[in-house]
């Protein structure tokens, strides 16, 4: 019988196959979205490389420091909701999806942990590189993925007003997922967020398999 763990490192070792070109097949569709998501429309996509990364990145943040750190490059897709009237407070206005790439996996589990959460919540209150301000940010407890996953609900000020991103980060081998709901004010949206996030880990196992 296989373990848990056995199956899981046999997954890690999938994903070293997986190539730039294999990123963007990593990511959900509208239509398979979760329930909170359905009706939204991609509106980007783009690969993501190291200097993008930096140029909307957290401050001190270079295209060099995010290669040492083993990151590779990546493929967004955001999606929003279309909307006919002004939305409410605490509507759902956004979501994305980031696969990200890196040379091993151990490269990963430290970015998740001192990038990922530590720049979130060591730049609350400060005004970051794309201009807005963040002006609040704690983690969040998230479970049942494969392998090292986190989770953060920032609060921002933009141009728009306030708005509340929820934010999970997994680790499958050498891949990054990253999911993300933005809500309109300071609400949290961790059961989207999760869902999405954990269909994007089964996507990813997928695609490492040649599914």
């Amino acid at each position: 019988m296989t373990s848990q763990g056995q199956q899981t490192n046999a997954l890690r070792r999938a994903t070293d196959a997986v190539q730039m070109a294999d990123l963007e097949h990593m990511l959900l569709q509208p239509a398979d979205m979760p329930p909170e998501l359905a009706g939204f429309v991609v509106t980007r996509e783009n690969e993501l490389d190291n200097e993008t990364m930096a140029e909307h990145g957290f401050p001190g943040q270079t295209e060099e420091s995010i290669g040492e750190a083993g990151r590779i490059s990546g493929y967004l897709r955001e999606m929003s909701r279309e909307l006919e009237e002004e939305p409410e407070t605490g509507t759902i206005v956004s979501a994305g999806m980031v696969a990200h790439l890196f040379r091993d996996g151990a490269s990963v589990e430290r970015w998740i942990d001192e990038t990922f959460l530590s720049e979130f919540v060591g730049n609350a209150g400060r005004i970051l590189d794309n201009g807005h301000e963040l002006l609040h940010a704690e983690e969040v407890p998230v479970s049942g993925f494969h392998g090292k996953a986190a989770g953060v609900f920032a609060v921002h000020d933009v141009p728009v007003g306030v708005i509340g991103s929820t934010i999970v980060d997994f680790a499958l081998g050498r891949l990054l997922g990253v999911a993300f709901v933005v809500a309109l004010g300071s609400s949290e949206n961790l059961a989207a967020s999760r869902e999405l996030a954990l269909r994007m880990e089964r996507r990813f196992v997928s695609v490492a398999l040649g599914g």
